[in-house]
């Protein structure tokens, strides 16, 4: 067997030694690292928004909303429910109504 074989025939008793291209550049994958947990950040927010706007334990508003694996759906689930939250029903005092509106917008004053 050639050098050049021997090279292309993996073997399963030598460690894998081939390099990820990010191994030479730490400030690229740190970057990466804080840009994910950011948007992981901005996914807990929306679940916490989501349960004040249907007045849920935050647990479940979380699992309602990161069930959906797309992100367009994630939002889609969160505009349905706003808008259900705020619809002004017939029964209920609009002093029910200004205080989850006031709760709502102290949310997103934080978010």
């Amino acid at each position: 067997m050639t050098d050049t074989e021997r090279k292309l025939e993996p073997d399963a008793m030598e460690p894998d030694t081939s390099s990820h291209p990010l191994e030479d550049h730490p400030e690229y994958v740190f970057a990466i690292g804080m840009i994910s947990l950011e948007a992981v950040a901005i996914e807990l927010r929306l679940a916490l928004l989501l349960a004040r706007a249907l007045t849920i334990p935050l647990r479940t508003a979380q699992v309602l909303y990161l069930t959906a694996k797309a992100e367009a759906t994630r939002i889609e689930i969160f505009r349905n429910a706003a808008s259900a939250a705020l619809a002004v029903p017939a029964a209920k005092s609009h002093s029910e109504l200004d205080g989850r509106k006031s709760a709502l917008s102290q949310t997103l004053i934080r978010f």
